[in-house]
């Protein structure tokens, strides 16, 4: 389920609670050492690849599960446990490739993108 089909007050409880699992994967160095491998790096578009990094990163998520699996599975287990209202146990019970599966839905999903965006960008601004 995306999250822009669940009522506010949830989603912002899921939010509130995925945000630090997302950040751990999100400041990963070798990840975003990857991602910045597959793009000309520029240090006056730091910004605009910023932008090509994220974009890139949902693209090619297939590419980047086992980076992101090894050193981030319980990481990415807690965030489908939050977003499907399960527990971690139940997480780690289901099939793999509904995993996947879901992982993928929640990262194409354009409301939580932009929420994720608009975090960064107010990082920025630090």
């Amino acid at each position: 389920m995306k999250l822009s089909q669940i009522s506010s007050d949830r989603t912002m409880d899921i939010l509130c609670e995925i945000v630090p699992y997302a950040s751990s994967i999100a400041e990963d160095e070798e990840l975003i050492k990857t991602l910045k491998n597959k793009i000309e790096y520029d240090e006056d578009k730091k910004e605009e690849i910023k932008q090509k990094g994220f974009e890139l990163g949902m693209a090619n998520l297939f590419k980047l599960i086992p980076i992101i699996f090894k050193d981030h599975k319980k990481d990415v287990q807690m965030i489908l446990a939050i977003v499907d209202n399960k527990t971690l146990e139940e997480i780690q019970q289901e099939n793999i490739f509904k995993n996947i599966s879901r992982i993928k839905e929640i990262f194409e999903d354009e409301e939580l993108i932009v929420f994720f965006q608009s975090l960064n960008k107010l990082e920025a601004l630090k």
